[in-house]
Order: structure tokens, then sequence, then C-alpha cells
């Protein structure tokens, strides 16, 4: 290829991205840049980096291959004496400059595009919703519950792990729900199949069933919801207002933004879609 040489300056492999020759020249030219390195090998580096960085971008044409002799007796024949290396290093650093400026332009303006417009209304209604569900899985500590009179239909022992390698089993009922409790007996599935499920007040998650015995009543705590994951839950919910409120021109503010506004509001739609906690969520529990 005729423009492997350049990419060979530049340590990438032929046919690298324009992003990637940007990085690279970037943090090479930092290295090899004479108010770094006075060194006159690093000199040389420099304006190689920079010419193969130009060329590579598509700012300036590659020069035709020819020896040392034609490019003398082509700059007799033209009049031009070649640059010299200090000419050479001067147009190398004016380059360099312009390139940070550039760099500097397009970091400004995909700031603006991240902090304006929609993307960033929807960024401050994720923030306000985060705020407020978690506000509501907070308070569900508090509030009192609702119970719901429900019956096993089904079930499948030992078929997972709870904390502490706790044995769970998968509990399936006539309103056609699927629970996940601890420490199952006979009595929840055999004597006394019928049950009642206690759910917290706002968004109706279980929190643990109750099976109605003779004598005494046999609670088995539920896991794998909602309620058993709120601090996590709540973590990732918050995460919008972290971004809204630490919003810096850097890759830390990026990375932040890209995970709200496309990790964090699917999880919002995925959290309100399930059990319809949209519709508990906007009568706060009583339907």
């Amino acid at each position: 290829m005729r423009l492997s040489k350049y990419y060979s300056i530049l340590n990438l492999p032929n046919g690298a991205s324009e992003t990637d020759v940007r990085k690279r020249y970037r943090k090479l030219a930092m290295q090899f840049h004479p108010d770094r390195n006075p060194s006159a090998e690093a000199k040389q580096r420099f304006i190689e980096l920079t010419d193969a960085y130009e060329i590579l971008i598509g700012k300036k044409q590659a020069p035709p291959q020819c020896t040392t002799q034609s490019k003398a007796r082509r700059a007799a024949h033209t009049g031009n004496p070649a640059p010299t290396q200090e000419e050479r290093m001067k147009e190398a650093r004016q380059r360099h400059y312009e390139q940070i400026i550039q760099e500097h332009e397009e970091n400004e303006q995909y700031f603006k595009q991240l902090t304006k417009g929609v993307k960033w209304k929807t960024l401050r209604i994720s923030a306000i919703l985060g705020i407020l569900i978690t506000a509501g899985l907070l308070a569900d500590r508090f509030l009192p519950s609702h119970f719901e009179p429900d019956r096993v239909t089904h079930y499948s022992l030992n078929a997972g792990f709870g904390g502490d390698e706790e044995l769970l089993t998968a509990i399936k009922t006539e309103m056609d729900q699927t629970y996940w409790v601890s420490k199952v007996n006979y009595n929840l599935y055999g004597r006394y199949p019928s049950i009642i499920t206690e759910k917290s007040w706002i968004f109706h998650e279980p929190i643990q069933l109750i099976s109605r015995g003779k004598v005494n009543d046999s609670h088995f705590k539920t896991h794998y919801s909602f309620r058993s994951n709120q601090w996590i839950i709540s973590f990732v919910l918050l995460l919008p207002l972290f971004t809204l409120l630490y919003k810096r021109k850097n890759v830390i503010f990026t990375v932040l933004f890209q995970l709200s506004y496309w990790g964090v509001n699917a999880a919002l739609i995925w959290f309100l879609l399930n059990n319809d906690h949209w519709l508990h969520f906007l009568t706060a529990g009583f339907v």
C-alpha cells in the first residue's frame, strides 16, 4: 500500500480509522514534542509524525516516491530550495497547534450537543423520575403493607440460590405470580397451599408469603424482587441526577451521559412496565 509507510510511522495497522489516527498522533506528538523532548532525534520524529498524520487524514497529499538525488534535482529545477529542518519544525509545530485547536472546537461542539436540546431535557426527566421512584422505594420500607390472598399451584424445590448460598424455591400461584422464597417446608405446598402475599404499599412488591396453618402461620421471605435489590436499583436510578450535577467537559461526563441516557432510561422503562409499577406509582399504591 502507498500509505502503509505512514501508518507504520504512527505504529498503526494499515487502514486504521481516522479516529485511531488522531488518537495515536495526539499521544505520540506529546511524547516527541520539542518542548518536552529537545533531542535532535525527537525533533525529526515529531516532523515525521506530523507529516504522516496530515497525509492519513487527507489534509495533504502523499509526496511521490523519489530518491534524495531526484529531490535535489527537482528543487534545483523549480528554483525552490528544500526546506531546512528548522523550517519543517516550525511548520510541524503550527500544524500540531492547529490540530489541538480543531480538537478543542470539536469537543466544545460535542459537549454542546450533549447539554442542549432533546437529549438533555430527556435526561432531566429521567433524573426527576429516578428521584421519585427512589423515594417511593424508600417509603415502601415504612408504609403499611397490602395483603392479597392467593394459592400455591406449582413449585420447584432448590431451583436457585440466595444470599449466603441459601437454597431457594420457585413458587407459582393461581394469580399467575412467581415468587422465589427461602426455607420452604411441606406446609407451604402440601398441607396449607392457601397463602397470603404481603406486598409493599406503593409498588406492590412482594415481601413475604404467609401460609395459614391450623395453629401457627409460616412466613417465607421472597427473593429476586425489586425490593430485595432496592439499594442497587436506587443507585442506578439516581445516576442521571449525578450526571446533571457533575457536568464536566471530560470523558467521565461523556460516559455518564451515555450510560444514563441509554442504560438508565431503558431500566426506567423496564421497571415501570414490570408488574404495572407505572399504575401503582401514579395512584400512590391505591391501585
